[in-house]
């Protein structure tokens, strides 16, 4: 089983800075964390997995890290026998864009499969820099109703908590809100009070 986990992680898309990512190393994220992440793996791997919402500000704090660890900790349960994807949630917004309908295309339908046959997804960095215009935000309700309909797993990283998140995406901003809510009810607030004197990247950090 254990060996299965190691190719769903290998396939899985996990840039590599995060490949090896343990929770071991995950300094700047508070105990409570960590014993929450291990207990999340555990409960999914027994029960079947509800989603995880990880939210902080600012950058730095080791959302992705964590996130990348609760997946690459479900994989190894054994318990997956399907797809694991990560995503970054802006670029995967910008390639179902471009390409809108066009499931024949190649590019566009690679992905299509990727989303239509992963049991667990990671979307990361979900709150836009700047912005986003409507075809995006249009994008963005797709993509998560889509992974509603279909009872993903769904862990998400974002320096937006979901009421900020609702405000960011326009008028499908609430919609969007609303399901992640129900997808991923295990709220995670990573938020540190030193702002960013707690980025582990300016504080010379390797995560």
């Amino acid at each position: 089983m254990q060996e299965l986990g190691r190719l769903l992680v290998k396939q899985s898309l996990i840039p590599r800075r995060y490949l090896k990512a343990t929770l071991a190393e995950l300094t700047n994220v508070d105990v409570k964390h960590i014993n929450k992440a291990r207990e999340w793996v555990t409960i999914a791997a027994l029960t079947g997995s509800s989603g995880v919402f990880i939210q902080a500000e600012p950058r730095g704090i080791g959302k992705t890290h964590l996130a990348v660890c609760l997946m690459k900790g479900l994989a190894l349960t054994g318990r997956i026998n399907r797809q694991m994807t990560f995503f970054s949630f802006i670029d995967l917004l910008e390639v179902m864009a471009e390409w809108g309908d066009k499931y024949s295309d190649h590019q566009y339908s690679t992905w299509a499969r990727r989303i239509d046959n992963s049991e667990v997804v990671l979307l990361d960095d979900l709150a836009p820099v700047g912005k986003l215009n409507i075809v995006l935000e249009q994008q963005a309700y797709r993509l998560i109703d889509l992974l509603y309909s279909q009872e993903r797993c769904v862990i998400v990283t974002s320096n937006a908590n979901l009421g900020q998140v609702a405000k960011l995406y326009g008028e499908a901003g609430w919609a969007m809100a609303s399901r992640l809510t129900e997808m991923c009810p295990n709220v995670w607030d990573l938020t540190q009070k030193g702002g960013t004197k707690d980025d582990f990247r300016l504080k010379g950090g390797k995560k």
